[in-house]
């Protein structure tokens, strides 16, 4: 794709959603770590509206806020990794096809994480939308999302780590700043 720096890449409603989550995600993370409950599980709802509108969004939203937009083949994939390593990177307008494979991971494994939180919450605590499944939700089940609910987070905090490197290495590598495009809309003001 050509390059076009005036262009707006991502819409008021991308960057609030992604700024948002970083707050949730991190007040979400930090109250889970200090055993506050209570803003946890509200942190963790949060959370559950932050992706059920990034959800809508990706389909009805902006083009390059839309899923389809950033879904490539494994070809395109392993074209821009390599182009990436020989410091020579395709340059897309919106997400690049690693990028985009980033969004898609921790987008799944945000919605485990919400999914696993309430049936634990409804399980363990008899609380929350799910706590009148706690009859029909069986221990296994409600074991193995509290394993899944403890063990995500050092996942996500991985994902995280490799995005914030990622975004470094594009910066670099394009001569654009990704964080100025994702809080003003546009690469260059």
């Amino acid at each position: 794709m050509m390059k076009n720096s005036t262009s707006m890449k991502w819409d008021l409603f991308i960057r609030t959603f992604h700024w948002s989550l970083v707050l949730a995600v991190l007040l979400t993370y930090l109250s889970g770590e200090f055993d506050v409950e209570e803003l946890h599980g509200w942190f963790g709802y949060v959370l559950l509206v932050l992706i059920v509108a990034r959800l809508i969004w990706g389909f009805i939203g902006s083009i390059n806020a839309r899923f389809i937009t950033f879904i490539y083949s494994p070809r395109e994939t392993l074209a821009y990794i390599a182009s990436a390593l020989r410091n020579k990177p395709i340059h897309y307008n919106s997400h690049n096809p690693a990028g985009a494979m980033m969004v898609f991971a921790k987008l799944g494994v945000l919605i485990m994480l919400v999914v696993s939180g309430l049936i634990y919450e409804g399980w363990g605590e008899y609380e929350g939308p799910l706590w009148s499944l706690h009859i029909v939700i069986s221990d296994q089940l409600g074991l193995l999302a509290k394993h899944v609910h403890r063990l995500l987070p050092e996942l996500l905090l991985v994902m995280i780590a490799m995005h914030l490197i990622g975004v470094i290495v594009a910066t670099i590598q394009h001569k654009e700043s990704f964080v100025r495009a994702m809080w003003y809309g546009r690469d260059k003001q």
